[in-house]
């Protein structure tokens, strides 16, 4: 059926780039998505830095479990906890919620050009990480969020990792 005249380009699985962050693929749609993609990735710098400088085994981690759900209400809301100073207090603020664990008081917002980074130092230490940019006692949390869907939180316990996309 035509296969002496040999390959048919037509059949040939087409070639995907895909960048890695630690172990997360990044797939390109078209070779000029990689370039945009390196300036983008500059995201990351700050990331890099900051999660490089807890004293957490990050390089032993292992992906423990993954799950996909269904949240209710638009994307763009969830994303807005990690710009909203109110979310902390109201959303967890209740009795034996991340407010009583945290010394809510240090709670700071840094603003990053596609990233933005709230952080907080734990109100017992047992329950914080050592962080080298943040020395004043543990740090609870490091809650990032990446224009314009991915939220990286880096607990003492590990990590969660978050992509939220609208439902087509």
């Amino acid at each position: 059926p035509g296969f002496a005249e040999g390959p048919n380009k037509n059949f040939d699985l087409r070639y995907i780039p895909v960048s890695l962050w630690y172990q997360l693929p990044f797939v390109h749609f078209g070779e000029e998505s990689i370039g945009k993609f390196n300036q983008w990735h500059g995201a990351f710098d700050p990331i890099n830095e900051s999660v490089l400088a807890t004293d957490l085994p990050l390089a032993d981690m292992k992906l423990v479990f993954e799950k996909e759900e269904e949240l209710l209400g638009n994307w763009k809301c969830h994303i807005w906890n990690y710009v909203d100073e109110l979310h902390l207090k109201f959303v967890h603020g209740g009795k034996g919620g991340l407010v009583d664990e945290t010394d809510i008081d240090s709670y700071i917002t840094e603003l990053y050009k596609y990233s933005s980074l709230r952080w907080v130092y734990a109100r017992d230490p047992a329950d914080g990480f050592l962080h080298k940019k943040h020395t004043k006692k543990p740090v609870f949390a490091l809650w990032w969020c990446v224009w314009p869907n991915l939220t990286i939180n880096v607990y003492k316990w590990g990590v969660s990792i978050n992509v939220y996309w609208p439902k087509l």
